[in-house]
């Protein structure tokens, strides 16, 4: 058993390491390659290892009926340490019969009731990551957002590598390959630098959950016509 966790770890390592090579650009390897993000994998791994030597050694060296009270309390120990650590609270929606992403759903209903299964939809979440174009992704597929642009202008912080500062031409011609654009998150950032580029902007409700339909104009251009609110 021992031996199948150590090739098990190192084919997820080397798994890793071609996908960072061929999927990614290098500043996007550079975001996910990340300390924080790999060593409590790392210590998780050999804590398992470490385990299954000691379970070895004691079931040699102790009766059965002592070898399970053992067990029982490195199973309590680890369970103990899961709940107190981050870990555990991305395990509790699962312990507890929900979903992490229960509080998206009825506003992913939303956008599936309001756009077609074929739709491409441009999203809008100012500030954040692209946690949100993720969400919506997987409870509305098969629909399709935009991978990048989801923030944009000036960077809210100096740790903030998700926000792209792009010119307005830019930001037309990408718009103008969708059919649906979401406000998910909009702020005076947005409307000034990028909203106000549209061509009916004055016609425009920049608010949060506000859903516009994309119209494509023969100059170039775009306007956006109100197809609901959240």
């Amino acid at each position: 058993m021992f031996i199948v966790f150590v090739v098990s770890a190192f084919g997820h390592a080397m798994m890793m390491w071609i996908s960072y090579m061929f999927m990614y650009c290098e500043s996007d390897f550079l975001k996910l390659a990340c300390y924080e993000r790999y060593m409590n994998v790392i210590w998780i791994f050999n804590g398992i290892a470490l385990l299954f030597l000691y379970l070895q050694l004691f079931w040699e060296l102790l009766h059965e009926k002592w070898f399970i009270l053992f067990l029982g309390a490195i199973a309590g120990i680890c369970v103990t340490a899961i709940y107190l650590s981050d870990t555990g609270e991305f395990l509790k929606p699962a312990l507890q019969n929900t979903s992490s992403l229960k509080e998206y759903y009825e506003e992913a209903d939303f956008i599936s009731d309001n756009t077609d299964e074929d739709s491409s939809i441009f999203i809008v979440t100012q500030s954040y990551t692209g946690w949100f174009e993720y969400v919506f992704q997987y409870l509305t597929m098969p629909r399709s957002y935009n991978d990048q642009y989801y923030s944009l202008g000036k960077p809210y912080s100096e740790e903030d590598n998700w926000t792209r500062d792009i010119s307005t031409e830019k930001f037309l011609n990408i718009i103008g390959n969708y059919d649906y654009m979401y406000f998910y998150h909009v702020d005076e950032q947005f409307i000034e630098e990028y909203g106000m580029a549209i061509d009916n902007a004055e016609d425009i409700v920049f608010k949060n959950g506000n859903l516009y339909r994309i119209e494509h104009h023969d100059d170039g251009g775009v306007s956006l016509s109100l197809t609901g609110t959240y």
